[in-house]
């Protein structure tokens, strides 16, 4: 049953946005306690949601009445001033949110209409291309109004946005089988255009020209990131005009392109650098080894008087925690004895106010002669053991062996440092001398794995602790 025109025109705002007949001014006397008592089906007509689900009908109007309960208006009513563009399920559970977690405090929602007012004019201001009030502004408020933790509506909306990228990135496997087909179709039409004698240098011997006149071959793995929505992407390489058979011109222009690019190139000439470039590599770990050898010489008596002060070293720790204990127990001691003399002090000015017989009154000072007695006696113990532990401390250092300890750490950290700049600057400097005797000569064989391996690890020469070249 279609609701009457008296309640839809009495809850409709003054600017006509919301209800069946616009074109007709509210009445001026039919407030919104007038119609109270709006039913489900009219309190969403009002709102525009045109849903038939009758769930939601019960949701919108539960939430619209709870507007009503707290602020006397209806949601459309209390939003006159800054109306959205469109009403949600969402914008009007989120507003009955925030009225009812402001418990009707008439001060404190003038400040959410005045918060929701400056919004409005920033993005008049800002020449927005939305300039009603959105679901995120209500959030917002939620937030700034302590009724929410920050960053919920974020963290919402990022998990609902992931979830709906997962469930577009579902792929059929249809598409991947037809795209594999296409792959097979591409690479025979690929080998279609080669001749017999189109990988042949001049020398005879196979190498990478073709490679270099030919554009390399395109994967065409299918992304599972790109949308269903998106083109799908071709997964052929462009053809040449002509694959043909090379005429000896093409060839030989070709074959010098060839040998202009950066990329490793074999030639007979360069076959004559494997020798120095050995010699080199032998020469470089000759000197690495030296440089091992006169760390250590310079290191051993050092290495060796540090292990001999050990001993020292551990009873001179020793002897200051036992210092540090001590001066804790003395402490303690000073503190237990103040406690007691004031006590005292206060017994003694309110002897009279308390009034107590004399064997009384003498009993009470002898306890507190006794508790001073036993405090003194301990602090005095206390300061007793802490000098004997400060003239063993003393004693310990006396030839000057905790200096000595530390001097020797610092030079040998020095000597540490001054051997890590050298082998690691000879590691690189050898590495590079590979690395272009490798490029000159293009090797990829087993001597040039062995020499890297060198560099990375060379054997005797590598250090516990050194730095890496």
């Amino acid at each position: 049953m279609p609701p009457k025109n008296r309640s839809i025109l009495a809850a409709t705002p003054p600017d006509g946005r919301f209800g069946d007949n616009n074109e007709n001014p509210p009445s001026p006397t039919l407030s919104s306690k007038d119609d109270d008592k709006l039913s489900n089906t009219e309190i969403v007509e009002i709102l525009k949601l045109g849903n038939n689900n009758r769930t939601i009908y019960s949701v919108v109007a539960k939430a619209s009445r709870t507007v009503h309960e707290y602020t006397g208006q209806w949601p459309w009513e209390w939003a006159a001033d800054f109306p959205p563009q469109r009403w949600s399920k969402n914008m009007v559970q989120e507003l009955a949110k925030l009225i009812r977690g402001l418990e009707g405090n008439t001060h404190k929602l003038e400040e959410v209409k005045k918060y929701f007012r400056d919004i409005i004019e920033e993005k008049k201001k800002r020449k927005s291309y939305s300039q009603n009030l959105k679901y995120g502004d209500i959030e917002n408020a939620l937030e700034r109004f302590g009724l929410q933790k920050p960053g919920h509506y974020r963290e919402r909306m990022y998990a609902w946005r992931t979830k709906a990228l997962d469930t577009q990135h579902d792929d059929s496997d249809e598409e991947d089988e037809d795209y594999e087909k296409e792959n097979e179709d591409n690479n025979e039409n690929d080998k279609d255009g080669e001749t017999p004698n189109s990988g042949k240098d001049e020398f005879g011997d196979s190498s990478t020209i073709v490679a270099a006149i030919s554009p390399a071959p395109i994967t065409n793995s299918k992304r599972r990131s790109d949308l269903p929505c998106d083109p799908p992407q071709s997964s052929k390489r462009p053809r040449r005009e002509s694959r043909g058979a090379l005429s000896s011109q093409q060839d030989t222009s070709l074959l010098e392109a060839a040998r202009q690019r950066p990329e490793p190139f074999i030639h007979r000439e360069s076959v004559a650098a494997l020798k120095p470039m050995e010699e080199i590599r032998k020469t470089i770990l000759e000197l690495l080894k030296e440089e091992q050898a006169s760390f250590q010489t310079v290191i051993g008596p050092m290495t060796t008087q540090i292990f001999k002060l050990k001993g020292p070293i551990e009873s001179q720790e020793n002897a200051q925690a036992q210092v540090n204990n001590y001066q804790r127990v003395v402490a303690e001691a000073y503190q237990d004895r103040e406690s007691a003399e004031k006590s005292r002090r206060e017994f003694e000015s309110h002897k009279e106010k308390f009034d107590l017989p004399p064997h009384i009154h003498e009993m009470s000072l002898n306890h507190y002669k006794e508790k001073l007695a036993v405090c003194d006696n301990k602090l005095q113990e206390a300061n007793t053991e802490l000098s004997r532990a400060k003239w063993a401390l003393a004693d310990m250092n006396s030839d000057g062996t905790l200096q000595k300890l530390d001097q020797m750490r610092t030079e040998l950290a020095e000597l540490q440092g001054r051997h890590d700049q050298t082998i690691g600057d000879r590691k690189s400097w050898l590495g590079e001398v590979l690395r272009l005797a490798s490029r000159s000569t293009n090797a990829g064989d087993d001597s040039s794995a062995a020499s890297s391996k060198d560099v990375a690890e060379p054997g005797s020469v590598r250090l516990p602790g050194a730095r890496e070249g």
